[in-house]
């Protein structure tokens, strides 16, 4: 979507706004549902926490370490964040090639097949 825009930068107006993203829309529980039949070959059980309580545990947890999880974060979890990509589709002639849903799996493919050079690769520590 970016190249086509630059190509496109003389067709399309000087201000504008796309949405680039793809439209469909995994919450949490679906995501954490792709990865669990991905590594575990079955479903979690995934247990709701109330939103004060895990406010609450993300503050402690950052009293003794810097974690990613933020209090504030908590707030935003349940938020619905649904792009409509239609007008990109449109004007830069663009969809999505790749979809989380179909992504993740492979991702996991590649973790499980070489753990060591998946987090090296990916900057992470185990």
């Amino acid at each position: 979507a970016m190249i086509l825009s630059i190509k496109k930068r003389h067709e399309l107006p000087p201000q504008l706004t796309l949405n680039i993203g793809e439209e469909e829309l995994l919450s949490y529980k679906a995501i954490q549902q792709i990865i669990s039949k991905q590594i575990n070959g079955k479903e979690w059980k995934i247990n709701r926490i109330p939103a004060a309580l895990a406010k609450m545990g993300a503050f402690v947890q950052n009293l003794f370490g810097n974690n990613f999880i933020k209090p504030w974060m908590i707030d935003i979890a349940d938020d619905h964040y649904e792009l409509d990509s239609s007008k990109a589709e449109k004007m830069l002639e663009w969809k999505p090639q790749h979809r989380l849903s179909t992504t993740i799996p492979k991702m996991i493919e590649r973790l499980k097949a070489d753990p060591e050079e998946w987090y090296k690769k990916n900057g992470l520590k185990k």
